[in-house]
């Protein structure tokens, strides 16, 4: 399966490490002064969420790219496969996944198969700050358009600026997109300066967009690069205009014709090859590309020909609660074990402090030994579950008749009796009894392994 959802909040998103080595790699890539009339400052990558922005749930192009689960910067989906974002933050880090969020829907995340750094890229002068970031597997958005022409006159232009990472007090933002408005009041060949006096890009935003009306419609016209360390000057972006011809068309061009095929993720059907975006069913709905089909017709393995198009008859593969062997069979690419290590099954990471961060019928368990510290796991059926104690009388399945229920009920309850008075003759220990185990909030969680 090609396209995974993963978990919508990530504690600890920015570690010691990780500053220390944005910080690091600041230190070796001094630019010229960029403001008028301002001294000059040590730089620093803008990878991080925009000061003086706000929560963005309406740009679902604009992606996180993620290394080791911990979001590095951000790009932009402007092809099927391809995202453009800053050169070094395929060269600085190395990402491996690339976070999409769409309202409404389960996170997606897509493999990374691949990066390609403008051939003009000069690290110490932060000058073609350009690359493609190659997906495994076709966006489920639709791609943003690149400016295609001459951006004429751009001091003076106002653009809109999107990106992940950390806000104003320098805390970890949980993943979220913001956006907000700046005004470009400088330009070179290479770049666009940005006033900082309504929102600056800061440690994250590196590789996001700068997005400006372009003959009536939004394109984007620059990459997020650097600006100074404390994020409180003007922020530099790499303009696209003047590198389109040697390095970002030829790139486009390359990948126009690539399209989602049966089972990719969608959104929409005008993203799918077979022109149909269907809904699966389970805990975890989610949406992917189909075809349309004769019952006396072959689908894809797995599905089946139902209402004319190639459906999956459950829960589609990979999503929460599925089988899987590998984190690759996962839509997440969490594939845990709680109970029995040798059943493992999908999952995604959640928050136990959190109300519904996991859906019904699934509860926020402690995993070891993985990267996130709980996962969503199945709880226990109720129809099935053992009373536990000295005098087990447990259900095995749902009554077959309103008398049967009566009947069951009666024998719990006088079993419950019996035990009672045996553990009060006996002086049982307190901590022993009948009636079923259930987990007290605030009590020590269910164990999972990855």
């Amino acid at each position: 399966m090609s396209w995974r959802p993963v978990k919508k909040t990530m504690s600890s998103i920015y570690g010691p490490r990780s500053l220390r080595l944005l910080c690091l790699v600041s230190l070796a890539a001094c630019a010229a002064p960029v403001a008028r009339g301002e001294e000059e400052e040590v730089t620093r990558p803008a990878s991080s969420a925009l000061i003086g922005g706000t929560v963005d749930n309406d740009d679902p192009s604009v992606v996180a790219l993620v290394e080791k689960g911990k979001p590095v910067c951000t790009g932009t989906v402007v092809a099927p496969l391809a995202v453009l974002t800053a050169a070094h933050c395929v060269t600085d880090v190395s990402p491996d996944q690339v976070l999409l969020r769409v309202a409404g829907l389960p996170d997606f995340v897509l493999p990374v198969t691949n990066a390609v750094v403008d051939p003009d890229y000069d690290p110490l002068r932060r000058t073609a700050d350009l690359a493609f970031v190659q997906l495994g597997t076709v966006a489920p958005t639709p791609p943003v358009p690149v400016i295609a022409t001459q951006l004429a006159s751009p001091v003076g232009r106002r653009v809109r600026l999107v990106g992940f990472g950390v806000d104003a007090s320098f805390s970890p933002s949980s993943m979220k997109r913001r956006q907000g408005a700046a005004e470009i009041v400088g330009a070179t060949n290479d770049s666009l300066q940005l006033d900082a006096a309504e929102t600056r890009t800061c440690f994250g935003d590196s590789g996001g967009p700068a997005l400006a009306m372009v003959d009536g419609a939004e394109e984007v016209v620059g990459v997020a690069s650097h600006g100074n360390v404390r994020c409180d000057g003007v922020s530099v972006e790499t303009r696209l205009d003047t590198h389109l011809a040697d390095f970002v068309e030829p790139y486009l061009l390359s990948h126009a014709g690539d399209k989602a095929t049966s089972g990719d993720g969608c959104v929409d059907d005008q993203l799918c090859q077979g022109g149909l975006c269907l809904s699966s069913a389970g805990p975890q709905s989610v949406r992917y590309c189909s075809d349309a089909c004769d019952p006396r017709g072959a689908c894809p393995s797995g599905m089946r020909c139902e209402r004319g198009a190639c459906r999956y008859p459950g829960p589609a593969p990979g999503t929460l609660g599925t089988a899987c062997t590998v984190p690759s069979d996962c839509r997440s690419f969490l594939c845990v074990a709680a109970d029995d290590p040798a059943t493992r099954a999908c999952s995604r990471p959640c928050d136990p402090t959190e109300p519904g961060s996991c859906p019904r019928a699934f509860d926020c368990v402690a995993v070891e030994g993985a990267t996130v510290p709980f996962a969503c796991m199945a709880g226990p059926d109720p129809t099935t579950e053992p009373v536990s104690g000295n005098c087990d009388l447990a259900p095995t399945g749902p009554p077959r008749s309103l008398s049967a229920q009566g009947t069951r009920m009666a024998l719990v309850l006088a079993m419950t009796a019996m035990c009672f008075l045996r553990r009060r003759e006996t002086r049982a220990p307190p901590d022993r009894g009948c009636g079923a185990t259930a987990r007290v909030p605030g009590s020590a969680p269910r164990r999972a392994w990855q």
